[in-house]
């Protein structure tokens, strides 16, 4: 026995034969080689490499590269990464709590899955072994449980573990543990300890935190750590191990996220972009809400494993490994499937709009909601973006006459035209409106404005909107929505703001307007916006977008005045057939079962 152990085992002087009358038993070499070629997936130990190390091998680390200089089958190799040090440091570290000392101590480490935490268990044994640190090592697989110590290698199996296994040990010996999988549990003695016993470092996937979460009743120092994901340098480095083109992996992040299991193994990759389409797919109109409502699917962890599928998990702070974790769609792939979707839903609610004008009769608002049909389709389009030429609209001078809304005013019995009373209004009647003003779009076809053509733009503004996703917000919603850049907002009530949808870039407010009217009123109703969302531009611009070429008149009071007003017109032959006649079943939106998941948890790691 050495003095290094005789810290780690409650009775250092007859360890040995207490673990044999235990049933425990020494491993015999070649047993110790197979362990070692599961674990390692070779023979040798693999050489282990920094980052800074694989700036050697590069000529320019900023280039891409298509192959490492060494070959994979003369040395072994694996990426040692700098998350890996870092944990593993903050796990060796003294715990500061002074009572932290009475307390078992439990260190879950949890992650996106397949960004390595697997691995890094074994990262941990290896760092232990080197050190001839005694540690316990469960490999789930064959249901067996090793002790790593100076002297070799003992192991003893599941059927002969009990409450008093580790009694043995103290709480500076580690065990190891790895999630289990479907057809593979961890005994329950080793993951509901009762007394003080090794210290537990239990790399899983959130989606087990159930497994943890049950240690809050025992006296124990929980303390869980999300592992930061892969970053763009490691996954070059990734592509360097793996023999692959910078440029093939880039276009496989698009789809599979910054996930390594599923970039550089292409079977992996194959299933794992089935997965995405298949989750989003089963996607309900909750969930849906939910994830544009906060980027969280579910407040905890521990929902269907295909989710992850869905929303990346990863760490706050690089630095601190016991920053709190946040999600984010996976992929741009992702991000622009679930946006199709969101808009979907929008036009489904002009769908049911169409189907009940269809068999009224009123043809003027059925090509209306035909047309916003269309025009949302083309602003949520998938790989596009929605480009427009707009006009600025001209502004009435104040020395001429104001077309009041509603028509002229009606003549009285005797022909002499009414006049509004002065003074205040007699009770129960409803003070006069205020004055109203008029814009005009241009190009203008009226004879009666052309002297007001040199007032207005003769060249078209150009706006490109590429919305990275689309939120729809519901009418009387309780309190102020939050409002991210590059995001196309629509309510779901047509109207319901006297606009058909907004989008914010470069600090300015496009609000849209979608009519096949040659006029429109804007009302101060449209302000409403500033107590519904939260942190609005100063910058307002609003579009009025028609279908085709005309004159359009907008009537508006001095409220909204600030506000500067475009035209767009889109020709007739310019959209054509592509504004088709809408199907009522656009997107299969029924609720599904969310707990029926076929994918299969592959480790932790």
């Amino acid at each position: 026995m050495t003095s290094t152990e005789n810290s780690y085992f409650q009775d250092p002087s007859n360890y040995l034969q207490t673990l044999q009358s235990m049933g425990w038993k020494e491993v015999l070499p070649e047993q110790q080689y197979q362990f070692w070629k599961r674990a390692w997936v070779q023979k040798e130990v693999p050489k282990l490499l920094r980052p800074e190390e694989f700036a050697d091998a590069m000529a320019d680390p900023s280039c891409p590269a298509e192959t490492f200089p060494t070959s994979l089958e003369e040395v072994p190799q694996a990426l040692l990464r700098t998350e890996y040090r870092r944990v593993y440091d903050w796990l060796c570290a003294p715990n500061p709590d002074p009572q932290a000392g009475a307390m078992r101590a439990a260190r879950p480490i949890t992650g996106h899955p397949g960004i390595g935490k697997t691995i890094f268990r074994e990262y941990v044994l290896y760092r232990r072994c080197m050190d001839h640190k005694p540690t316990l090592y469960f490999d789930v697989l064959p249901q067996i449980l090793y002790l790593f110590h100076e002297g070799g290698v003992l192991f003893v199996t599941k059927g002969k573990t009990d409450s008093t296994t580790l009694n043995p040990f103290n709480q500076d010996t580690w065990l190891l543990l790895d999630g289990p999988r479907p057809d593979r549990q961890i005994p329950d003695d080793l993951l509901l300890p009762k007394w003080k016993h090794p210290k537990i470092i239990f790399t899983a996937s959130p989606s087990l935190e159930s497994e943890w979460v049950r240690w809050h009743k025992y006296p124990m120092n929980l303390q869980v750590v999300y592992m930061q994901g892969w970053n763009v340098y490691e996954l070059r480095y990734g592509s360097l191990i793996y023999h692959m083109k910078w440029t093939d992996v880039a276009q496989r992040l698009l789809v599979v996220g910054p996930i390594p299991r599923h970039l550089f193994i292409q079977n992996q990759y194959e299933m794992q972009s089935k997965r995405i389409d298949q989750a989003i797919r089963d996607l309900t109109v909750e969930n849906l809400k939910r994830i544009q409502a906060s980027d969280v699917l579910y407040e905890s962890f521990g929902g269907p494993r295909t989710h992850h599928c869905i929303q990346y998990i990863n760490r706050t702070d690089n630095e601190n490994v016991r920053a709190a974790p946040r999600t984010f769609l996976l992929s741009e792939h992702v991000a622009k499937q679930i946006r199709h979707r969101l808009v979907n839903i929008i036009v489904q609610s002009r769908v049911n709009l169409i189907e009940k004008y269809s068999g009224a009769g009123q043809e003027a608002n059925l090509s209306s909601y035909r047309y916003e049909v269309h025009i949302l389709r083309q602003l949520a389009e998938m790989n596009a973006d929605f480009q427009v030429d707009m006009y600025r609209m001209v502004r009435l001078p104040a020395n001429r006459s104001i077309p009041t809304p509603g028509g002229p005013k009606r003549n009285d019995r005797r022909g002499r035209k009414r006049s509004a009373p002065s003074g205040k209004p007699p009770a129960g009647r409803k003070k006069p409106e205020p004055p109203w003003y008029t814009a005009y779009g241009q190009p203008s076809k009226m004879k009666e404005l052309q002297d007001l053509r040199s007032l207005s733009a003769t060249e078209p503004i150009s706006l490109v909107i590429k919305p990275m996703d689309a939120f729809i917000y519901e009418p009387g919603q309780v309190g102020s929505i939050p409002v991210r850049s590059r995001v196309l907002y629509v309510p779901r009530i047509p109207n319901e703001t006297a606009i058909d949808a907004f989008y914010v870039d470069d600090n300015t407010l496009w609000l849209l307007q979608l009519t096949v009217g040659a006029s429109h009123t804007v009302r101060p109703g449209l302000l409403y916006l500033k107590t519904r969302f939260e942190g609005l531009p100063d910058d307002w611009r609003l579009i009025f977008v028609q279908p085709y070429q005309t004159c359009m008149t907008v009537s508006y009071e001095q409220s909204v005045a600030h506000i500067p007003f475009f035209h767009l017109c889109i020709a007739p032959d310019a959209l054509g057939h592509r504004i088709p006649k809408v199907e009522a079943n656009l997107d299969a939106d029924e609720p599904m079962d969310d707990d029926d998941d076929e994918e299969e948890e592959e480790g932790s790691g």
